[in-house]
């Protein structure tokens, strides 16, 4: 039975609680986090009607692996749970990558499913290495160092004071969530947010390949969603302009969505807008 002081009770209960019903720039958050994943959610359930093989499979699930991270992720960062918000950030950010892996046919797709050796076979560098890509992913590195228990992710679960007349530093380490009002470390990890909700949409586009979706069905997502995360990145930059951050150049980055979508387009072979 627990305990009505319990702390630990306590902490369950908070997390419990909408974030966006505690301050309303979070609430704006959820908000066009909301308008950015919705049309994904619904292509992604389009796709389930039709497509046979396990390539067809594995990819929808990933994809459905990395938005069910992301929904994760918004819950925890907004709850000060950092560390964890990472961490969901980083598996999103692996499912995705092993998606492009998959998408490319059958036999890739059966040995992920079929291996006995995914640690190895499926880690995060030998993936990037069958796709080609470098061996150092420093998008990869950031969200693995603030996820792992090392000291650059203790900083964001622990602050530090030296009182006046104090000979030691004192540190105050945190259970449970952080202070998130005091430093810029929430919004920094929403960052990560935008274009890791791109990068779903940028894999659905694999669906096109494979015959689960039409183009066109894709291109009405890809639309709907662009002016909701638009405006998560520019919420993202004003919130760290408040702790002195320049962040112009990553608001300025995501206004240029819809270029972005028609590069997307003419890969699917479509005209562009």
């Amino acid at each position: 039975m627990t305990e009505p002081d319990s702390l630990i009770a306590d902490l369950l209960q908070k997390l419990a609680q909408p974030a966006g019903s505690l301050r309303d720039d979070h609430a704006e958050l959820e908000l066009y986090f909301v308008g950015a994943m919705e049309p994904l959610l619904r292509l992604l359930g389009q796709a389930e009607q039709q497509g046979s093989g396990m390539a067809h499979f594995a990819v929808r699930h990933l994809i459905a692996r990395a938005m069910s991270d992301l929904i994760a992720s918004v819950h925890l960062i907004l709850h000060g749970y950092l560390n964890q918000g990472y961490g969901t950030l980083r598996t999103a950010y692996e499912a995705l990558d092993i998606v492009d892996l998959l998408a490319t046919g059958e036999e890739e797709a059966a040995k992920w499913m079929f291996t006995e050796k995914g640690y190895a076979e499926f880690s995060p560098s030998a993936v990037r290495k069958r796709l080609g890509r470098a061996k150092f992913d420093e998008v990869y590195s950031k969200l693995s160092e603030f996820t792992h228990p090392r000291i650059e992710a203790a900083q964001l679960a622990a602050v530090g004071a030296h009182p006046p007349g104090a000979k030691n530093q004192e540190m105050t380490i945190h259970v449970g969530p952080f202070l998130i009002d005091e430093t810029p470390d929430l919004w920094l990890a929403t960052t990560f947010l935008v274009p890791l909700t791109f990068g779903v949409l940028t894999r659905q586009a694999h669906l096109i390949t494979s015959g689960a979706i039409q183009a066109d069905t894709w291109d009405r997502a890809a639309v709907a969603m662009q002016t909701s995360l638009i405006g998560m990145a520019e919420l993202i930059a004003r919130r760290l302009g408040d702790f002195e951050i320049d962040a112009s150049d990553f608001s300025e980055t995501w206004k240029a969505m819809p270029e972005m979508i028609n590069g997307l387009r003419r890969d699917a072979g479509l005209a562009p807008l």
